[in-house]
């Protein structure tokens, strides 16, 4: 069924997210690349939090393991909508995009501008250059490297079913 098909696409989502979060759920409160205080999965602290945490203290496995299923739900949602947007069924590059929202947030293609117009016109390969001219390729060139392999599957694959 197409609901047991997304449940599995998100699974394995979720599995490749964990593992490039450092493939830990770091209960410490700390600063990440940018400087912003996360904790868990890659959490960014919200305004509320960050009244509540400061730097060093500790984030119990409850609160962690609830920001990382919103996050995560979220940044899904976010990349679903955006396949749809680019017109796009390819299951395996739903679940890079969901990486991409996850750790740039789910507005990255108003940054990558570049990125998002070479997607929506079906230029891959300038997509995926476009990619590794940017700050983001700096700080987490893995993470671009995900996301340009998932690009260039979109070649051979284009209109896998939505997940």
């Amino acid at each position: 069924s197409i609901e047991d098909r997304e449940e599995k696409s998100y699974q394995r989502f979720l599995s490749r997210l964990k593992e490039r979060e450092n493939a830990s759920n770091n209960p410490q409160v700390h600063r990440d690349s940018e400087g912003h205080l996360t904790y868990g999965w890659g959490h960014k602290l919200t305004e509320e939090e960050l009244n509540r945490y400061k730097e060093g203290d500790e984030v119990g496995e409850k609160v962690r393991e609830e920001a990382l299923r919103r996050d995560s739900i979220r940044a899904w949602e976010a990349a679903k909508s955006q396949a749809q947007e680019l017109k796009l069924g390819n299951s395996n590059f739903v679940e890079h995009l969901g990486a991409v929202n996850y750790q740039l947030g789910t507005n990255w293609n108003q940054e990558h501008v570049k990125t998002w117009e070479h997607l929506k016109r079906g230029n891959w390969g300038e997509a995926a250059n476009e990619a590794t001219r940017s700050k983001w390729y700096e700080q987490t060139p893995v993470r671009v490297e995900d996301f340009q392999s998932g690009i260039i599957e979109l070649r051979d694959i284009p209109n896998a079913p939505l997940p």
